[in-house]
């Protein structure tokens, strides 16, 4: 039977959208995230600054850029530190100038280590470690000494004692050895909060960056490493109200924020990506640099 003819409103042709307003792509792209905002630092850099930095390998990472832009800087004289309650111990070492001893030193899996540094420093010979760590200590020293700025970055919360000692790094040793505890906030900003008060009073025209890395701690467990970012953060954010002279920059908000994406991580899904870094170091620069510096800056990009 056929199908009697339509009498109806013939079906009008696929209406393709036209915008009614223009739009402008950047701020369509900007919308697509949630910018983290970040005041004018108050202690800008300037090219004349000496920097000292300490803390996680984000630390390395923020150095490594200043390096390249021709900054003056002493990056990670214990390389890299992880806990705060280390950073803290490293500064007061630096300030007091005491140099280390082989009775520092202690010697497991076939290398001598020392508990206040990073296993870069080990090595098979004794002695070759002790002169490696000394050599970096003494450059650190000198830095501190005539440093303006510091830039510290804190990796994670969770400490690893030794015998009742802390430890900066576990130097492979099987985790039996050693007992794990959660610093709290309090302990964090009393520890860090002490060693700064010194180094102000000695040197007036220091300032401080501080900031939490937004390296993931898979080791510690996803949930764990969010408690222990948090207890970062909280600290720093007592630290910042408490001592004048030292800004939070928000590192770990910004990777978190703006970037959200496993994209912006290595295949191991805790480091950042070089164009991360990339991002976040822009991110520090355009507030935390002096216009003169920021336009000389761009002077040294043109020619590099």
């Amino acid at each position: 039977m056929k199908r009697p003819p339509s009498h109806g409103p013939q079906e009008a042709p696929e209406a393709h959208w036209q915008p009614t307003v223009s739009v402008d792509p950047l701020s369509a792209i900007q919308s697509l995230y949630t910018p983290v905002e970040i005041e004018p630092s108050a202690f800008p850099f300037s090219f004349a600054d000496q920097i000292v930095t300490l803390g996680s390998c984000f630390a390395e990472d923020i150095g490594r850029k200043l390096q390249v832009d021709h900054f003056a800087l002493c990056a990670n004289p214990f390389g890299i530190l992880y806990n705060p309650l280390s950073i803290s111990a490293a500064l007061s070492t630096l300030r007091q100038g005491d140099s280390f001893e082989l009775e520092d030193l202690h010697f497991a899996g076939g290398r001598w280590h020392s508990w206040c540094h990073h296993t870069c420093f080990s090595h098979t010979n004794r002695h070759e470690a002790l002169q490696l760590i000394n050599d970096h200590f003494e450059d650190g020293v000198a830095s501190l000494a005539r440093a303006n700025k510091l830039f510290l970055t804190m990796g994670t919360a969770w400490l690893f004692e030794h015998q009742g000692q802390l430890v900066a790094n576990c130097h492979g040793l099987g985790r039996d050895q050693f007992n794990r505890r959660l610093a709290s906030v309090d302990e964090i900003v009393s520890a860090l909060e002490a060693e700064l008060t010194v180094l102000f009073a000695a040197n007036p025209s220091l300032s401080v960056v501080l900031t939490v890395s937004p390296v993931r701690h898979l080791r510690d467990g996803l949930v764990e490493n969010q408690i222990s970012k948090a207890t970062l953060i909280l600290a720093a954010h007592k630290l910042a109200l408490a001592l004048p002279r030292l800004e939070y920059f928000p590192a770990f908000e910004i990777v978190i924020d703006e970037l959200r994406d496993y994209r912006f991580y290595h295949a191991d899904l805790v480091h950042l990506t070089a164009t991360a870094v990339d991002y976040v170091y822009g991110r520090f620069v355009e507030k935390h640099l002096t216009n003169e510096a920021l336009s000389l800056l761009a002077t040294v990009h043109e020619i590099a």
